[in-house]
C-alpha cells in the first residue's frame, strides 16, 4: 500500500491518464455503476467539498411596519424590474443582428 506523502506515483498518473482507462471510467460514470464513493470523489473534483456549515441570516419581518414592509416590496420590484431589463438586454445581444447582411460563399 502507498504511503501517504502526497506525491502521486508514476504508476497511478500513468493508469488516470491513460484515455483507454478514462473511456472505461465514463462509461461506467454513465451507465451509473460506479462505486458511490468514486462518484462522489468525481464531483469533489470538479466542483470541489461542500461547505461543512452554512450561516444563513434571515431578517424578522414581524417586527416591521406595513408601510415598512409595502417600501421594501417597492424597492425590490424595483430592483427585480432591473434585472430583467438586463436580462432582456443580454439575451439581445445574443441574436444575430436582423441588419446583418448574409455571408457571401
Amino acid at each position: 500500500m502507498a504511503r501517504k506523502t502526497g506525491a502521486v506515483p508514476e504508476w497511478v498518473k500513468d493508469i488516470t491518464d491513460d484515455p483507454e482507462y478514462q473511456a472505461m471510467l465514463k462509461k461506467r460514470a454513465v451507465a451509473g455503476i460506479l462505486p458511490p464513493n468514486a462518484e462522489i470523489q468525481l464531483w469533489k473534483y470538479r466542483w470541489g467539498s461542500p461547505p461543512e456549515e452554512i450561516n444563513l441570516h434571515v431578517e424578522d419581518f414581524t417586527s416591521k411596519s406595513t408601510d415598512d414592509l409595502i417600501a421594501l416590496n417597492r424597492e425590490l420590484q424595483t430592483k427585480l424590474d432591473e434585472l430583467r431589463e438586463l436580462e432582456a438586454m443580454l439575451a439581445s445581444s445574443d441574436e444575430p443582428a436582423a441588419t446583418e447582411a448574409p455571408a457571401v460563399h
